[in-house]
């Protein structure tokens, strides 16, 4: 009988057949993903500052987005100047009233940074309202003109990954045009007697460029110009001693990001050095600034006693681990 069930079954079996190897050989393969590029400390602190834009926008809707955040970014770091202003004026006008009582390290830093600010916020200010597309440009080329409240965390890595480099190569240049006789008369000269030691216009320009100084104008022009700023640490200095209690060392108040800022300002590489070297190295030149109050030279052979850590090298991985010690203006 042509309709018998087992007549059914062989004739459908091969039909289960082909549509399984149909299914099988002729099916469009699964879509691989691709890995998403791991971003660093300083990326995903830009992330929080300039929000990425929706997923579903269209590139001209990325554009539209990134300008818009980074004007709002900008506006709010221009009113943060403003800010600053009225907390700079109150701890001034307490200044005043208590001379005695010393400022604390953030104070002076607020002070200062304010100073540098108030003369950079002209300029922006004219470039935001006439040329505000330049602004990002500048950004990227320049970081260091801009105030330190419109700087994004990744552009104040890059700034301070410049200065190290230069650093660097200012402290190779200085071990391989000095002898070994003449590097320790220096440092011997700095760290014993450095009241009486003659320190000569080229010590001058190996102390500048580690401090990432400018070198141009006479002997005399840089030699002022190393002096005030000698002054500006060392006034820093007692205001982080001033904190320093009987069991509790000054540093102890300090954050992460403010020990290596200040171990930077005083002419130390910290990219590639840990928080806790970065302690130790600050602990030795407030000793040494301790010891000799009104010397603003002892400390210096610290500076030249440093090791190389090979900064002018970084790739992009380091900023994991130093995005997180350069503190937040």
């Amino acid at each position: 009988m042509l309709l018998s069930p087992n007549r059914y079954r062989l004739r459908t079996a091969p039909r289960i057949f082909i549509q399984s190897s149909y299914t099988r050989y002729y099916s469009s393969p699964p879509k691989k993903t691709q890995p998403q590029p791991q971003l660093t400390q300083a990326q995903k602190l830009d992330s929080l500052v300039l929000p990425p834009p929706p997923t579903d926008a269209n590139f001209a809707g990325r554009w539209w987005h990134k300008g818009k955040t980074l004007v709002i970014f900008y506006w709010r770091g221009i009113k943060q100047i403003w800010f600053n202003r009225e907390i700079v004026s109150e701890i001034k006008a307490r200044q005043i009233n208590n001379i005695d009582k010393p400022l604390t390290h953030r104070e002076f830093q607020l002070i200062h940074t304010h100073q540098k600010d108030i003369k950079k916020l002209i300029p922006f200010a004219i470039l935001f309202v006439l040329l505000e597309e330049v602004i990002p440009l500048i950004a990227y080329l320049a970081p260091q003109v801009l105030p330190s409240t419109v700087v994004l965390p990744s552009q104040k890595v890059s700034i301070r990954r410049a200065v190290e480099k230069r650093r660097e190569e200012a402290l190779k240049f200085y071990r391989d045009a000095y002898n070994d006789a003449s590097r320790r008369q220096l440092e011997n000269g700095l760290r014993n007697d450095s009241h009486t030691f003659q320190i000569t216009a080229d010590h001058v320009r190996i102390f500048l460029r580690l401090l990432d100084l400018s070198t141009l104008g006479t002997a005399s022009m840089r030699h002022r110009r190393l002096d005030r700023y000698l002054q500006h640490i060392s006034h820093d200095d007692k205001c982080i001693l001033s904190q320093q209690l009987d069991k509790m060392d000054a540093t102890a108040f300090l954050s992460e990001g403010e020990i290596s800022d200040a171990c930077s300002a005083r002419g130390f590489l910290t990219l590639d050095v840990k928080d806790e070297q970065l302690t130790e190295l600050l602990k030795k030149w407030l000793q040494v600034r301790e010891s000799d109050t009104t010397n603003m030279y002892k400390p210096l052979h610290l500076m030249l006693e440093q090791p190389s850590s090979g900064s002018s090298n970084s790739s992009n991985d380091n900023d994991s681990t130093s995005a997180h010690s350069i503190q937040e203006k």
